[in-house]
């Protein structure tokens, strides 16, 4: 009996934590991104001159 009940626990906090380690991951992941393709959030390391 007590272990068809004990392994449900468990399961409930693993959700959560999936949900604590995708999201900052995801979000770590879209800033990379953005800074990797030169978005508007990423500087520009030199100013374009124009000729």
């Amino acid at each position: 009996m007590s272990n068809t009940t004990v392994p449900n626990a468990p399961q409930a906090n693993s959700d959560s934590m999936v949900g604590y380690v995708l999201g900052p991951f995801f979000l770590i992941t879209l800033v990379g991104v953005v800074v990797a393709v030169g978005g508007p959030a990423a500087p520009s390391p030199a100013p374009h001159v124009q000729l």
